[in-house]
Parts: C-alpha cells; sequence; structure tokens
C-alpha cells in the first residue's frame, strides 16, 4: 500500500510540475503590459490636440485608448519607461491629466484569473470566451431551438476561420427573401471583448425569451434577426493567445514589419480620409484600399445581398455612447432629426435599467470625425436608415478589461435599448 501510495504522490507531482511549466509557457509567451498606465487627459484647445496628435504618432510609446477630442477625455495608455518623460510633456503644455488604470498588467492578469474559472458559473454569459467556445455555444443553441436559429457562414477570415452569424427568426416561419432584417455585429475592433459578449447575449435571449417577451415576439414577427459576435475573429484570438490589446484583423503588410488593419476604417465610404491613418502601424490604419480585409469584404458583400435591411448596430466598446452617421463629416445626415429620436428612446431605455448614462448623437459631433467606418457604409452606400453605432460601458475605469461581473448588466441594459430601436 505503501508503495502504491508513494508512486501515486509522484504521479501527482509530476502532474503539477508539467501544470506549472505548461503556464509558464503561456504566460512567457503572452505578451506583457507590466508597469504601463492608462492617463485621461484634457484637451481644450485645438493646440492641446495638435501637440496629443504628436504623441499619437509615436506608436512605440503610446497606445491611445480613445481618440483626440475636445468633447471628451483623451485615454492614453504610456508605456513604460516613458511616464515620467510623458507628465513632463503634459505639465510644460499645461495639459491636466489624471491616471486612470495605474498598472494595465494587473488588471489583465485579475481578468485572466477569472477567466480560468469559467466553467463554475453555470451560466454562459457570466463569463467571457474563447473562440472555440462562442462556436460551439452557437452551434447547441441552433441545435436546441432549429425552429428559431440557422447558422450562416458568412465568410472566412485571412486565418482560415468562420465569420459565423445566426439568423434567428419566429418560430417555424418560413424564410421570405423580403422580409425585413436587421443585421447587429460585435468584436470589430477585438480587445473588445464586451463587444462580443452583448452581442451573445443578445442573440441567447432573442431565441430563449421569445415567448414570454412580447417587444421580442414583435420585433421577429417583423423581422429576421442577423447577429455575427465575432467579425474579426483572427484578432479576437489573438488576444487570447497572445496580445490582450489587439485591435486590428491579422493580415501582413507588404512593406511593413507591422501587421494587421483597422478592420473599422476599411468600408467603402468616405474612405481614406480624417480619422483614418495611411500608416501600416498605426492602430487606425485603413488598409491599401476600402475593403482590402477579407472580413469587411465577406461582411459588406454579405449585407448588400439583402433585399430589405432595414437595421444595423455595430458594438464596441467604450465610453457609453450610442451613435449613428455620419462619422466622416460634421454635416449631419438627412434624417438627423428622426435618427436622434430613435436614438433619444434606445438610451432613455437602456437608462432607466441600471441608470448606466449614456450620450447620443452623430459619431462625428460626438466624439470624433472618422472615416471609412461600417455605420457610414451601411446608411450612406446601402441607404439603411436605422443604422447605429454603439461603444458600450463603460466610462474609462477599466477601459477594453471590463470585468466580467459587468458583463450580464450591459448585456440587459443594452437589450433593452436595442428592443425600442425598431
Amino acid at each position: 500500500i505503501n508503495a502504491e501510495y508513494g508512486n501515486h504522490m509522484k504521479t501527482l507531482a509530476f502532474i503539477f510540475l508539467f501544470v506549472f511549466i505548461f503556464n509558464s509557457l503561456i504566460q512567457a509567451e503572452y505578451k506583457s503590459y507590466e508597469g504601463d498606465i492608462v492617463l485621461r487627459i484634457s484637451a481644450k484647445t485645438e493646440a492641446d490636440l495638435d501637440f496629443l496628435s504628436q504623441l499619437h504618432s509615436d506608436y512605440e510609446k503610446y497606445d491611445f485608448w480613445t481618440s483626440l477630442s475636445l468633447k471628451r477625455p483623451v485615454d492614453v495608455r504610456v508605456i513604460k519607461g516613458h511616464i515620467q518623460e510623458t507628465q513632463r510633456l503634459l505639465e510644460s503644455q499645461g495639459l491636466k491629466y489624471e491616471i486612470m488604470i495605474e498598472n494595465v498588467q494587473s488588471l489583465i492578469e485579475e481578468e485572466r484569473r477569472t477567466l480560468r474559472s469559467n466553467k463554475v458559473d453555470p451560466s454562459y454569459y457570466s463569463h467571457y470566451h474563447t473562440y472555440e467556445e462562442n462556436i460551439e455555444w452557437m452551434t447547441e443553441l441552433a441545435q436546441q431551438y432549429p425552429e428559431m436559429v440557422e447558422l450562416i457562414e458568412v465568410g472566412t477570415s485571412y486565418e482560415g476561420r468562420s465569420l459565423l452569424a445566426a439568423r434567428v427568426f419566429a418560430p417555424n416561419s418560413s424564410s421570405i427573401p423580403e422580409k425585413p432584417v436587421i443585421w447587429i455585429d460585435g468584436g470589430i475592433h477585438c480587445r473588445e471583448w464586451i463587444s462580443t459578449a452583448t452581442v451573445l447575449y443578445i442573440l441567447g435571449h432573442f431565441v430563449t425569451d421569445y415567448q414570454n417577451d412580447t417587444d421580442i415576439q414583435g420585433i421577429l414577427d417583423r423581422a429576421d434577426l442577423y447577429v455575427l459576435p465575432m467579425l474579426n475573429p483572427d484578432g479576437y484570438v489573438y488576444t487570447w493567445t497572445t496580445d490582450r490589446m489587439w485591435r486590428k484583423t491579422r493580415k501582413p503588410n507588404s512593406g511593413s514589419t507591422c501587421v494587421g488593419t483597422d478592420a473599422n476604417r476599411n468600408f467603402d465610404y468616405q474612405w481614406g480620409g480624417s480619422g483614418s491613418s495611411g500608416d501600416p502601424c498605426s492602430n487606425s490604419y485603413r488598409g491599401v484600399s476600402p475593403f482590402s480585409e477579407i472580413e469587411t469584404k465577406s461582411v459588406s458583400t454579405y449585407l448588400s445581398n439583402f433585399v430589405n435591411l432595414v437595421g444595423y448596430i455595430n458594438f464596441h466598446s467604450y465610453s457609453q455612447l450610442w451613435m449613428y452617421a455620419w462619422g466622416y463629416t460634421y454635416q449631419f445626415p438627412p434624417d438627423y432629426t428622426d435618427l436622434n429620436e430613435v436614438s433619444r428612446k434606445s438610451v432613455d431605455a437602456l437608462e432607466a435599467v441600471y441608470g448606466t448614462p449614456y450620450e447620443y448623437g452623430p459619431v462625428a459631433t460626438t466624439i470624433y470625425i472618422c472615416s471609412g467606418i461600417g455605420v457610414d457604409w451601411v446608411y450612406g452606400a446601402l441607404g439603411v436608415k436605422y443604422a447605429a453605432t454603439v461603444e458600450l460601458r463603460d466610462l474609462g475605469q477599466y477601459g477594453f478589461l471590463l470585468p466580467e461581473d459587468q458583463i450580464v448588466p450591459s448585456g440587459i441594459e443594452t437589450l433593452a435599448g436595442f428592443k425600442v430601436l425598431l
């Protein structure tokens, strides 16, 4: 018995050693942001913006989490080793700032500790999940509710992953080409995990709550809902395996060591204008041409084939904003009055749940000018009136690293806002 016990303990020790080494290797491969901080800077003048734009182009020192704006604070991740230098520069310019996140890596590690206990909570919505887990969950949803869910491969990514969408329809209703269509997607900027998680929450509850929710019944009786939770799957996988702060696609850029394109600057409407970059190393790199990325090309082709696309929402984080076209110009869209009223109703419904404050308005006048974005293309090129882009929680306390305990509240309040959109 003692011999068997000894062998058993040796086996357990070996297993523990293997797991320790394996986890250490994983941690070693995962990019560290130890010592990086996030500063919140208040720009008051055009001269302030001109100064910050110089910092914006220094990719080796700064990662701008929000874009340059006089309307709201600018959040910037400052890389370790350049913090005191940056503080001196800001103070010399008379720019006020505060530290929003004292150590980015600490939030990443806390998030990863939570991820390891995924399976404890029976609610899928309570946690962030890998690409493979989300695909499996969508597959099981379609198998469990074949009378309401159909899975569709919109296309494949640069690395060959499926752009898997779900069509949700009223039980046992037939597919009618002319039936109105509503489209929502998340994860175009892959580090914004809450966008994917919230879109999955909406998808799941449109299916499971249909029998008891008259608002959902009314929407699905009139229209089909198409849901694409991970528009940028290669980037999403990369945020899990290698770099939590990755934003772009993963296709290499010819003539540059920098990888990826900002998929939300790659749409063929006012492409190449302000708010996008021609530098492949920029997080706002627009690509070599409109729809140069297979992900945006696939989605745009699929959307263009709809006979009656009536609604579209592209989900992001963070800043708590409910917006619509235009992004490329400060001019108001032709449907400004109606779009503003509909957005107000959505925000009112969202805020009524937990009191989470949201602002609403056109992209350019609410946050900043940006060209080649999805909502402008859907509204301008496809003529879809009710096209929106939404920045989810929070206001910068956690930024892109929103804790898991905020996923379900985000889903509940966003669903409330979404249901009154149409």
